[in-house]
């Protein structure tokens, strides 16, 4: 892949993320932490929500087209279980005890620079 190619997903995924970490507050939830990185692994967004009492580990897949299929199709199973392993290590780092835990996925269509789709699947197993 080229650097070029490599910069442009990089600044894609980042726009994603902004525009996630903006969608959770909407929904009155805290960003806790972005891009939380161990060796296992990288967290796109660490919430609370409020009304659930619940740290939600997000992940975010942002692209500028659904024609190969929808952003959340992207996720399979072996990265959800590894972001439930992920969202326990920085549990368990940050000595941090919560009763509800969850993942949840955002998928992004972006074209030129405006969402035209934003899906949220909450509690993603």
């Amino acid at each position: 892949m080229s650097e070029e190619m490599t910069r442009h997903r990089r600044s894609l995924g980042e726009e994603g993320e902004e525009i996630a970490a903006d969608y959770v507050r909407s929904l009155d939830w805290i960003v806790v932490e972005r891009n939380w990185r161990c060796p296992a692994g990288e967290l796109d967004l660490i919430a609370y929500d409020q009304a659930e009492a619940c740290v939600v580990a997000v992940e975010v897949k942002t692209r500028t087209t659904a024609y190969f299929g929808r952003p959340v199709e992207a996720v399979k199973q072996a990265k959800i279980d590894r972001l439930h392993r992920l969202v326990r290590m920085y549990l368990s780092q940050q000595r941090l005890f919560a009763r509800q835990v969850r993942v949840d996925l955002i998928g992004i269509v972006l074209v030129d620079g405006s969402v035209v789709d934003l899906e949220h699947l909450r509690d993603i197993a």
